[in-house]
């Protein structure tokens, strides 16, 4: 995970990009807005804010799919950033292959084994920029 430091009115993550990324509040507060169904309609923001330890982005980090909504930072917002490139990379290709939904029912169930996970300092380093 990378840190990622976002100012004021920053978009964190914007409706309708590819949702390759997952994060969570490690400091500051986001706003959540979704835009009007067309252009002409009003953006609309959803009551609350998100704060620390909030993670969001994550449900479409394994399988693909677009941002249903707008993070906007309210304040400064500090937060850990996970890509898809890096969560595959730490993760069995087997486990990948069998989906999100069929692995988080198995866990349930205190069947599903993730393996791969204990790369090596030396593996990361010549993974990460």
């Amino acid at each position: 995970m990378m840190e990622r430091t976002y100012n004021d009115g920053e978009v964190i993550v914007r409706q309708g990009d590819e949702a390759d990324k997952a994060f969570v509040i490690i400091a500051g507060f986001a706003r959540v807005t979704k835009n009007g169904a067309t252009p002409d309609d009003p953006e609309v923001e959803l009551p609350g804010y998100l704060s620390q330890a909030t993670v969001f982005g994550d449900t479409l980090l394994v399988r693909e799919g677009k941002r249903a909504a707008n993070v906007i930072a309210a304040g400064a917002v500090r937060c850990m950033q996970l890509t898809r490139s890096a969560l595959e990379y730490q993760l069995d290709p087997e486990v990948l292959d069998e989906g999100y939904a069929r692995g988080s029912i198995n866990v349930n169930e205190g069947k599903w084994v993730a393996q791969g996970l204990n790369r090596s300092a030396a593996a990361d380093a010549a993974f990460l920029p």
